[in-house]
């Protein structure tokens, strides 16, 4: 899977993270509370056609 992970630094202290693929937004994990170092509210999407390709896996341990 060629899903690449836009990582910059207000992406980080936001706690957002974004999955592309093929220049396309296909998923995103987002950490409530990220920059407290605490990540308490989660919320992970991916869209349905990317699903089953690790993306989420993908998504989390970036998390």
């Amino acid at each position: 899977m060629g899903a690449a992970f836009q990582e910059n630094e207000a992406n980080f202290h936001d706690g957002l993270f974004v999955a592309r693929y093929n220049g396309l937004t296909v998923g995103f994990l987002y950490l409530n509370n990220y920059k407290r170092g605490r990540g308490a509210g989660t919320t992970i999407f991916v869209s349905k056609e990317y699903r089953r390709k690790g993306i989420g896996t993908k998504l989390i341990k970036k998390g």
